[in-house]
């Protein structure tokens, strides 16, 4: 027998016992994929109507966050007032005043219930959340109405929340990027200003709104960025316009790119010697903070 048929005689024979050998083996099927929506729903409730986040599954926590905002003034009663506030961006005093109405104010709270309830038993304060914020300037430039609520795919820590790269889908007719939302662990006296991490996402961030807003250092269509709230865990909201200069500038002095600057590792990530206190003193060069204001039941004559 030459070699070459030996060596197809064993080709043969390996096959036929492969065949002779397949009744006994076991191929478990390959499960399918869980959706992120199933995901968020396994892992169920911390309380009633509180959804339980997973602080590395960035899709399921924007899609169970983004049911709950939907549930707010359908299925679940809302009984906060709109609020309003004003700010001058730019060197040339620029004048926006912002209205939220009935509806975007309860889910802001809402989102803070959420955030402040993933703490329980976890030995932190709150699991950091964020949203971005849209809206419509009305005809003569001034007046800007709050449209939607978005929350992005996101991971979060006690003190920290970073967004993947992800399509949020079209803006409607007219609408941009306002604004920016998002919790901190603490008080208003430790945690009621941005954070270093803050002011570097502001400077390097990319939102995609189906190919409009972009690098926010460079952006293309759909981005009126007016304000950033910041709400701890103790406080309500701190609001601060975002002039994009002074911003700058603030973050330029935490990175150590002032005179005499020589920054130190603190907390967030940033910098003990970065003063973001100056966002919110009277009198600073970097002061951007606003109060809002409630309004009446008389004035409130939509939601």
């Amino acid at each position: 027998m030459t070699v070459a048929c030996r060596t197809t005689c064993s080709f043969y024979l390996f096959g036929l016992i492969m065949v002779g050998l397949i009744p006994w083996l076991r191929i478990e099927p390959r499960a399918d994929p869980i959706r992120p929506i199933d995901r968020g729903r396994l892992r169920g409730e911390i309380r009633p109507g509180i959804p339980r986040l997973d602080a590395d599954d960035a899709m399921a926590n924007s899609i169970m966050l983004t049911l709950s905002l939907a549930e707010i003034g359908r299925s679940r009663p809302c009984s906060s007032r709109p609020r309003f506030f004003a700010i001058r961006l730019g060197t040339e005093g620029r004048l926006s005043r912002v209205r939220f109405g009935r509806r975007t104010v309860c889910q802001l709270q809402r989102l803070k219930e959420i955030s402040m309830a993933q703490a329980e038993g976890k030995g932190r304060t709150l699991g950091e959340v964020a949203a971005f914020i849209l809206g419509r300037r009305l005809p003569g430039g001034s007046d800007v109405d709050v449209t939607r609520i978005v929350v992005p795919p996101f991971r979060f820590s006690s003190d920290s929340v970073s967004f993947p790269l992800y399509d949020l889908g079209p803006l409607q007719e007219g609408e941009a990027m306002i604004g920016t939302y998002h919790t901190h662990p603490e008080g208003d006296v430790e945690e009621g200003v941005p954070s270093e991490v803050d002011l570097r996402f502001m400077e390097t961030g990319y939102i995609d709104f189906h190919g409009q807003v972009g690098r926010l250092q460079r952006p293309r269509p759909g981005l009126d960025w007016l304000f950033d709230i910041v709400e701890p865990r103790e406080g309500d909201w701190n609001i601060f316009a975002h002039d994009h200069n002074r911003l700058r500038a603030l973050l330029a002095l935490c990175q150590g790119q002032g005179p005499g600057q020589v920054p130190a590792p603190g907390r967030f990530g940033g910098e003990a010697g970065c003063p973001v206190d100056e966002l919110r003193i009277s009198g600073s060069p970097y002061y951007l903070l606003t109060r809002f204001y409630e309004e009446s039941a008389s004035e409130s004559v939509y939601f």
